[in-house]
């Protein structure tokens, strides 16, 4: 990785205990954590604060199926059923009332039905991802190289 330049921080003991731990857990630095969890909040600060705000009901509504069940949702497939079904309520509740765009022009952005868009998009994050977990295991850990902005490089 190349040169950082440093800046200080003064950070009270509570959180200085828990980024060291969580360090240690994933075996970084106390530095690298730091670095990644800003990453992490430039890259959710690229989107609107709706989809924010979704995405963090999203996590709460999974932990909240953990809860009730005691199995994270990605465990059991009934789990997964249940953060599922809780999804699609939260996101039913959430459907613009007006729309803000003509109907014409909605047309436009989608040529498809919306639930045929929806799954186009799903299946092609899909395995996009899944191109990426790929690549990156067939590479020992040793001979992966990170990018300035901390994305490997192959």
């Amino acid at each position: 990785m190349g040169r950082h330049r440093q800046i200080s921080i003064a950070l009270d003991a509570e959180t200085r205990d828990e980024l060291e731990e969580r360090a240690i857990a994933v075996g970084r630095s106390i530095a690298d954590e730091i670095r990644r969890r800003i990453e992490r909040t430039l890259y959710e600060d690229k989107f609107d604060p709706e989809t924010r705000d979704l995405a963090f009901d999203i996590m709460t509504l999974a932990a909240e199926v953990e809860h009730l069940n005691g199995i994270p949702w990605h465990k059991h497939p009934k789990a997964h059923q249940a953060l599922a079904e809780a999804v699609m309520t939260w996101l039913d509740g959430l459907t613009p009332k007006d729309p803000q765009f003509s109907e014409s022009f909605a047309a436009t952005l989608f040529r498809d039905d919306p639930r045929t868009v929806g799954r186009t998009l799903a299946r092609s994050l899909r395995l996009r991802k899944q191109a990426e977990f790929t690549r990156e295991s067939m590479i020992p850990a040793e001979l992966r190289v990170r990018s300035r902005k901390g994305r490997k490089k192959f």
